[in-house]
């Protein structure tokens, strides 16, 4: 058995444990889709429903940091706390983010977009495990997403020790552009099905996101959403106004580097 056979077996065996992407697939269709992998390859298995390849998120331009920086202080803005390693994948080929509550836009009018402070929950409280799992389950939806896989992975999911070792724990590791879709509303309003896509009962897609060079040290929090601009009144209001300063810089930082990208394009027009 060659190397490429020895990799198709052992996804077989460790995609047992991982359920489909999608809700919608049966357990005989998941189980053939499972068995052709492992006789044919990941390349030339379909995938049992039809999933919209995950691009690369082309950076945040001047014009979207200059949005983000418009809603930080805006009362619908919200903090959201995310384990690794998703909440990293965030930021690179997860486009959805699963949940069981809506996510109220920012707009009272027709825009449905939310932006959200993305933090990562504490690492020291997640297991081995865990961690494996998730990583386990992560690379294979990088594959199934389309991705240019043997280039973008190194960058894309990262060992456990590189989260061991707590450069992101309890910190907000950057912003959010999302719209909110409820269950089976996902592909009619966003097409085929996203390979993140778990079907719990709302779906946050990542429409633009900004990673920060230095995350945000933000304490202790909880896997619920909270309001990133509070009541001035309420015990944590300063604590927030704070971390809401704290982002802002990071975005003018973003919006420093998004012009400099920008200066070799000026001076070719010229």
């Amino acid at each position: 058995m060659n190397t490429q056979q020895q990799q198709q077996q052992q996804f077989f065996k460790e995609s047992i444990g991982i359920p489909p992407a999608n809700p919608s697939v049966t357990a005989a269709a998941w189980n053939d889709y499972r068995l052709l992998v492992s006789e044919a390859g990941i390349d030339k298995a379909a995938l049992p429903i039809a999933c919209a390849p995950s691009p690369v998120r082309a950076p945040a331009t001047i014009d979207d940091i200059d949005e983000f920086l418009r809603f930080v202080d805006h009362p619908n803005s919200r903090l959201v706390n995310v384990r690794q390693p998703w909440a990293s994948l965030l930021f690179g080929p997860k486009d959805v983010e699963n949940r069981p509550n809506r996510l109220l836009p920012n707009s009272t009018t027709d825009d449905p977009h939310c932006f959200v402070a993305i933090v990562a929950s504490k690492v020291e409280t997640l297991t081995a495990r865990y961690f494996n799992d998730s990583i386990i389950d992560a690379t294979r939806r990088v594959v199934w997403s389309n991705l240019p896989v043997l280039q973008s992975m190194p960058q894309q999911i990262e060992p456990i020790s590189t989260y061991r070792r707590q450069y992101s724990s309890q910190k907000i590791v950057g912003m959010i552009k999302f719209r909110c879709y409820e269950r089976n509303e996902f592909e009619e309003f966003a097409g085929p099905a996203s390979i993140w896509n778990n079907g719990d009962r709302f779906a946050w897609r990542v429409v633009k996101s900004i990673k920060f060079d230095e995350p945000i040290p933000a304490g202790r929090g909880s896997l619920g959403i909270v309001k990133l601009s509070p009541n001035p009144e309420a015990p944590h209001a300063l604590k927030m106004a704070k971390l809401r300063a704290e982002i802002a810089g990071q975005l003018m930082r973003a919006r420093f580097a998004a012009s400099l990208r920008n200066q070799p394009e000026a001076a070719a027009e010229a």
